[in-house]
């Protein structure tokens, strides 16, 4: 007859190898490589750089919105939050861009319509490749719907 102990061995060596098989199948199945263009990164090596940098792109969003009449008629300003999706040549991806706080009174419209005519940016960088990567910026508008900063 066989002991308890060489029994419970047994059952323990058949649990970590079945245990194992699933470890491994999970694992190769993450193994599997995702196209850079799929991915879209949120911490880079190299940022994305506007071509006339931060105050150029201020100044061209000042330039190029404008606010609709439903927005400056109700005589407020505020913020909206926006995620801007840039694409591996330094593009904006429109898809993947997403408002997160809006203003409404339809000031939406026209700040995607803005940003999908950015000039493009000199794209992020990993391990020297250029990858999509998200940005979020704040953009604040006084009460006539002008742009009066980014962040």
């Amino acid at each position: 007859m066989k002991s308890p102990i060489s029994t419970l061995k047994r059952l323990f060596l058949l649990i970590a190898l079945i245990g194992g098989a699933f470890t491994a199948e999970a694992s190769s199945k993450s193994l599997v490589m995702v196209s850079d263009s799929a991915m879209i990164y949120d911490k880079v090596e190299q940022m994305p750089v506007f071509p006339e940098g931060d105050k150029g792109l201020a100044k061209f969003m000042k330039d190029n919105y404008q606010a609709p009449e439903s927005f400056t008629a109700r005589g407020s300003g505020g913020t909206i939050i926006v995620q801007v999706v840039l694409d591996e040549k330094g593009k904006v991806r429109l898809k993947d861009t997403k408002i997160i706080k809006t203003l409404g009174y339809g000031s939406d419209e026209p700040l995607l319509k803005t940003l999908s005519s950015l000039p493009a940016f000199t794209p992020a960088l990993v391990n020297n490749r250029a990858v999509p990567y998200r940005i979020t910026y704040t953009i604040g508008l006084d009460g006539s719907g002008r742009i009066n900063s980014i962040r």
